[in-house]
């Protein structure tokens, strides 16, 4: 068996590479926060008001189901509640 059998990653043993270009930029010449605070707060507020109906309207469905469900276990509680179920039931 010849070399050894653990070899680093990059350099697995297959053919050289060729052709392949690779860009980079300084850290010290990239601008991370360029602009945040003259586009970044309305593109924020224009990304949330398209995504606004895909989780808004559930939640809201699911807020008022949570609602009448809380209500409606408070009221089977309460004496006129507990005297329904006796009506109903009996």
């Amino acid at each position: 068996m010849g070399g050894p059998t653990h070899r680093w990653w990059g350099n697995l043993g297959g053919p050289v590479q060729r052709g392949i270009v690779t860009y980079s930029l300084s850290p010290f010449e990239q601008r991370a926060f360029a602009g945040v605070l003259k586009y970044g707060i309305f593109n924020a507020y224009r990304r949330i008001a398209e995504q606004l109906p895909y989780f808004g309207i559930p939640m809201l469905l699911a807020y008022s189901v949570y609602r009448w469900g809380n209500a409606r276990y408070h009221y089977l509680q309460s004496k006129a509640g507990h005297a329904e179920l006796v009506a109903l039931s009996g």
